[in-house]
């Protein structure tokens, strides 16, 4: 009896034992566009949710069980528990599930709308404000920040209007709460800047401030635009610096519990829809104090970042050039890691010839950075140096910029 408990003891001794972080782990899990159709992979799982599509943009709910989805001329909803799509509207735009429960907002030129999934089936499309230009959810889930755009009069443009509109499946106009007009004319660094439309916003992590991209004119907006910030109470407001129209181009960094009153922003700042010719540079700002940092270094352009850490930045990173017509001839970024501590910079890939290290996404709660390595023909996920997803599709081009949230979005929630 005795050598029978002794040898148990050896062998539980000697067994591999698992540390509590690799139980912890959490399995990797994403939405994402191949050949024109949804699929997911959790785990190491490829799963092809949808056939025969045109789909485009999807975007998990807080949950992980819907993804949201845009399918020719109309919106759709999968879920993950039924295994089965539900269309939930007509063809809108900036698809935003709430951050509390399975209630999808999108907007449908110009009306916000949403649609009620909390059931487990759509309960159809319900108008919730109009006259909207943009909007976003409240972090609490209970309403919506929406901006209306200016108008051209004959005395001159009117200010685009910041508004709480409360949670409700109708119109309800006595129920929508004006908070700021942003001025008509921005100056930053000394140029004037005219005000009509925003962007969506986004809100620092404590909740005290708020971020946005403020646009001009139509044309005008494709080169230059006003990256904004407004205080909680609506009461100060600074514009921070010249931005192109593009909402991953700023970001808040993750919050600091030994330093609870600062808030921090990254974007890259820079006018032109050139790139490569007309280099975008990564900035930081410290909230309330509006210090600037800029840490791109002479003749490199950014084209993505994201926060690794408080005092962390992974930046895809291209020389500055002339812009070519033939693509073969433009060069593709690589990955570097900027240390906003000590400002060392170090090169994090290098990608074979013809290929590129763009969209660079750190993954909080997983702990780890992907990124997606693209030609112009062909594109993987890597996740930690290994191909983690092969064949995904490419997002249209413009002027050398795809945006990847139309073919691959990543859950992973707080």
């Amino acid at each position: 009896m005795k050598r029978w408990v002794a040898a148990l003891l050896m062998a539980a001794l000697l067994w591999p034992q698992t540390s509590s972080a690799e139980k912890k782990e959490p399995a990797l899990k994403a939405a994402f566009i191949r050949a024109g159709n949804l699929w997911v992979k959790s785990g190491g799982v490829e799963t092809q949710l949808t056939q025969d599509g045109d789909d485009s943009t999807p975007v998990w709910s807080h949950d992980g069980r819907w993804i949201a989805y845009s399918r020719k001329d109309q919106l759709c909803a999968y879920d993950l528990h039924a295994k089965k799509s539900y269309r939930v509207g007509n063809l809108g735009h900036d698809l935003q599930w709430s951050p509390k429960e399975n209630i999808l907002a999108f907007n449908d030129d110009g009306v916000l709308d949403v649609n009620d999934l909390r059931s487990g089936q759509p309960k159809g499309v319900a108008n919730v404000a109009l006259g909207v230009g943009n909007s976003s959810w409240f972090p609490d889930g209970g309403g919506f920040l929406v901006s209306s755009n200016a108008h051209l009069l004959p005395s001159g443009w009117t200010q685009p209007s910041l508004y709480r509109i409360p949670l409700a499946f109708q119109v309800q106009p006595q129920n929508a709460q004006h908070l700021f007009d942003v001025p008509g004319k921005l100056k930053t660094h000394g140029l004037p800047q005219l005000a009509v439309g925003t962007s969506g916003f986004k809100w620092s992590p404590d909740g005290e401030w708020i971020a946005f991209i403020a646009n001009p004119t139509a044309s005008w907006s494709m080169d230059q635009n006003t990256l904004c910030v407004v205080s909680r109470d609506f009461k100060t407001f600074h514009p921070l610096g010249i931005i192109l129209n593009k909402e991953q181009w700023f970001q808040w960094a993750p919050p600091d519990p030994a330093e609870p009153t600062t808030s921090r922003l990254g974007f890259l700042s820079g006018e032109g829809r050139l790139v490569l010719a007309s280099p975008k540079k990564l900035q930081v700002r410290d909230l309330p104090a509006v210090p600037r940092w800029q840490l791109t270094p002479d003749q490199q352009s950014e084209t993505a970042f994201t926060w690794h850490s408080r005092d962390h930045i992974i930046v895809a990173r291209v020389p500055q050039t002339q812009w070519e017509q033939d693509p073969a001839k433009r060069p593709l970024p690589k990955l570097y890691e900027v240390n906003l501590q000590n400002g060392s910079q170090k090169q994090l890939t290098s990608p074979p010839p013809k290929f590129g290290d763009v969209n660079p996404q750190f993954l909080p709660h997983a702990g780890k950075l992907t990124w997606v390595r693209a030609s112009r023909e062909w594109a993987d996920v890597f996740v930690e140096n290994g191909v983690w997803i092969a064949g995904l599709a490419n997002p249209p081009e413009y002027y050398d910029q795809g945006d990847w949230s139309e073919v691959l979005a990543w859950y992973d929630p707080a």
